[in-house]
């Protein structure tokens, strides 16, 4: 009788520890299927964050031309423009934009009696966007940060197509500026569109601001074949504390001169 209660007794604990063992077995799955889950909905996240979203790609040419008392003379670069949508979105904050590219140089011819060139800058009066927004806004007629899809695929099928130039209306123009001694960066002076002669002399008038949609190379190296302040590195427009904060040449970094 005692034999068979031991027995018993001791094939009970054995079975106990099967039953353990399998427990412990369907735990260790169920951590790594659960594991499992968390890691690939993380992949999927981020594949989803990378790919899954709209992005607009194209490259701009803008080109300047001014008239002189000896003939029209023009100035042009190529920049390249990126805006990406993102996944999550936060109020005013639903894209986010790169530019390439540099400033548009002008040169008017060497002169003692005025400033030589003439710099159309990567930025708006209003806006930091601008480079990005330009393009937008000239075809749509709008004014300000223009940030539309729709327009967004229509400029970036016109790479590759016929060549097509985009007048930029008035409320679209860049910021213009000039430099009274190229070398000295406080010298930097502010250009009225509609009154180039009061910088530069009489017979100087803006003809026309044209974008086109381009496969060219991004420009590179024209304003700092002419800038000395960037080839030092150094702050090429100083900031201007006596000048309100709403006005645009408050303060200029070297990113609206030359963007990398």
């Amino acid at each position: 009788m005692s034999g068979w209660i031991t027995e018993w007794i001791l094939g009970s604990g054995a079975e106990d520890d099967e039953n353990e063992e399998r427990d412990m077995m369907f735990v260790f799955k169920l951590l790594g299927w659960i594991v499992g889950f968390v890691v690939a909905a993380i992949i999927a996240l981020l594949l989803f964050l990378r790919f899954g979203t709209p992005v607009y790609d194209w490259q701009q040419e803008m080109t300047i031309v001014i008239d002189t008392p000896d003939g029209p003379v023009s100035g042009s670069s190529v920049s390249a423009v990126r805006w990406k949508e993102h996944a999550i979105k936060a109020q005013g904050m639903g894209w986010s934009l790169q530019v390439t590219g540099e400033a548009v140089v002008v040169d008017l011819g060497p002169s003692a009696s005025r400033p030589r060139y003439l710099f159309a800058l990567l930025k708006g009066a209003g806006t930091t966007e601008y480079m990005g927004s330009v393009a937008a806004a000239s075809l749509s007629g709008r004014e300000g940060r223009v940030i539309d899809e729709a327009l967004f695929a229509q400029i970036e099928n016109r790479q590759g197509a016929a060549p097509s130039t985009i007048a930029v209306p008035r409320i679209q123009y860049p910021l213009l500026v000039t430099f009274a001694d190229i070398g000295d960066p406080a010298s930097v002076a502010r250009v009225d569109p509609d009154d180039l002669a009061a910088r530069f002399g009489e017979g100087y008038a803006l003809s026309s601001i044209t974008l086109a949609i381009t496969d060219e190379w991004v420009t590179n190296g024209r304003v700092d074949a002419v800038l000395p302040c960037l080839k030092g590195d150094e702050v090429c427009i100083p900031l201007n504390k006596t000048l309100p904060y709403a006005n645009p040449m408050r303060f200029l970094p070297n990113y609206v001169i030359r963007s990398k």
